[in-house]
């Protein structure tokens, strides 16, 4: 089932990369919106869909995984470590068009940590 690998590279300009595993079998992503946010003093978050610009990528595999860049929102800049991730998607699942939604705990690495 999709959902967001549980660790998640930050970019430089406090953006990150959002990313995840895909059913080629039964799965086909067609749309997404997705939100990755920490909770601080000053909550940090990224964010991205594809109906305002954000661009969907489906990198070879195996194994099949989706993969798009969510750009910072607001002042506070997400930092390594304990972070949400949450989703919503239009999918076709076995041929049927679905709204899907997902979220759960994810780790965020700098960079050089996830290479």
């Amino acid at each position: 089932m999709v959902r967001f690998d549980d660790v998640l590279r930050l970019k430089g300009d406090g953006g990150v990369v959002a990313q995840g595993p895909l059913d080629p079998q039964d799965e086909e992503l067609l749309e997404l919106c997705a939100w990755v946010f920490q909770r601080s003093d000053d909550d940090a978050a990224a964010t991205e869909m594809t109906t305002t610009g954000g661009h969907l990528e489906f990198p070879s595999g195996p194994p099949p995984k989706w993969k798009m860049v969510l750009g910072k929102v607001g002042d506070a800049d997400l930092q390594p470590g304990d972070a949400f991730a949450v989703a919503v998607a239009l999918m076709k699942i076995r041929g049927n068009q679905r709204v899907v939604w997902w979220g759960h705990p994810i780790t965020l690495v700098s960079g050089k940590e996830a290479a």
